[in-house]
């Protein structure tokens, strides 16, 4: 039967996916059969959820080390940024890919290094967790073409999209003499793109 081979398949790709997520020796999906209860399947999602999280935990504490991380915990000790420690929590488990973690790690290093000389741009704290939050492949691949000096193809929707997150400038391009048309548009490298490039993206 059709419905019969789709949860067939659905079981083995739950398995396929709990063989590489699940660390240490748990079991626990291999004792729920294909055709489990509606409680089992939600048993599963919430492990799978579990251990994705703690995947992207890991991620993001080893960008730090031992002194970024000691600074980290009493930043986030304090009254006034008490917030900061939930607020980056909550991001990780939102975003779906671990160069996102990353990126976020990054930001957030940025930040503790700024109120550390007595600086609290938060605003761009912000801005960044804003776009990393919206940075899929398809972009970060544009910040590659446009910053990392290798020639690369360039997709205009793509640089549209970067500039709609503040990553790139926008050039008029003069229209040719005699032509009836608006002037072209382009889109140019900008100091705070490369600058979230080579310190969030890259990690420099």
């Amino acid at each position: 039967m059709k419905n019969d081979s789709a949860l067939i398949a659905g079981g083995e790709l739950i398995e396929a996916i709990s063989d590489n997520l699940l660390l240490g020796d748990y079991g626990l999906l291999k004792d729920i059969p294909v055709f489990g209860t509606i409680l089992g399947a939600a048993n599963v999602y919430s492990t799978l959820k579990s251990r994705m999280f703690e995947k992207k935990i890991h991620a993001f504490l080893y960008e730090f080390n031992a002194e970024e991380l000691s600074k980290f915990k009493k930043i986030i000790n304090k009254k006034t940024d008490e917030d900061l420690g939930f607020e980056v929590l909550n991001v990780i488990d939102n975003v779906d890919k671990i160069n996102q973690v990353q990126m976020i790690a990054r930001a957030t290093k940025q930040y503790i290094r700024s109120l550390e000389v007595g600086e609290n741009p938060k605003n761009i704290f912000d801005h960044n967790i804003h776009v990393i939050k919206n940075l899929d492949n398809y972009l970060i691949s544009g910040m590659h073409a446009i910053y990392s000096g290798q020639a690369s193809i360039r997709i205009s929707y793509v640089d549209q999209a970067l500039f709609n997150l503040g990553l790139v400038n926008q050039k008029n391009e003069p229209a040719l003499a005699g032509a009836t048309s608006y002037p072209a548009l382009s889109f140019v490298a900008s100091v705070n793109g490369e600058d979230f490039y080579k310190s969030i993206i890259v990690g420099e």
